[in-house]
């Protein structure tokens, strides 16, 4: 019985978020359509959200959200892009061209959010991020930066991408779960 509950809570919040960030989507093409000069504009979004026992991780474009591991980072979020998940350093080319997104486009186009529900475990660590880190930094060179302080690490993934001139802008969160 619990484990069915816990499934319905989880479905919930699924749904709860799927209708959040559809709701944002719309409120940002009507800005944009009473605001003209900003056409064009758009955005990518990648958040977690913790309930209970349960994590959900969610993203829309190429915001990506990694759960940090002994064996090294892995990737929990779906990149909205032609060749999904790219790696730095794979060999393949990046396309930056987004399959959706957050506003970006001439008329209203609808989203589907991807959301990676998983238990919410004490200890835990998650690194959500923008393309301007991963596209800097291998996910090896991420990985060994992570430490037990994440304001420190945090900081040293910034300085690392900066000093290898980071072509996007760089956002991080490292998210650690307590007791």
């Amino acid at each position: 019985m619990a484990q069915s509950l816990a499934r319905r809570l989880t479905v919930t919040g699924t749904e709860k978020i799927d209708v959040a960030m559809r709701a944002v989507n719309a409120e940002l093409f009507a800005h944009v359509g009473k605001n003209p000069d900003l056409a064009g504009m758009g955005s990518t979004a990648v958040g977690m959200v913790a309930h209970e026992n349960r994590l959900a991780i969610f993203n829309v474009g190429d915001s990506r959200a990694y759960k940090v591991g002994e064996r090294g980072l892995m990737q929990l979020s779906t990149d909205d892009t032609m060749v999904q998940n790219w790696k730095a350093g794979s060999g393949k080319d990046r396309t930056t061209m987004l399959l959706q997104c957050f506003g970006g486009r001439e008329t209203f186009t609808d989203i589907q959010p991807h959301v990676h529900t998983e238990p919410c475990m004490p200890g835990s660590t998650y690194m959500l991020c923008c393309d301007g880190l991963y596209e800097t930094l291998s996910e090896e060179e991420m990985a060994k930066l992570i430490g037990q302080d994440l304001q420190k690490s945090a900081e040293a993934l910034l300085r690392a991408a900066l000093e290898k001139k980071a072509r996007d802008n760089v956002t991080i969160a490292l998210i650690r779960i307590s007791e």
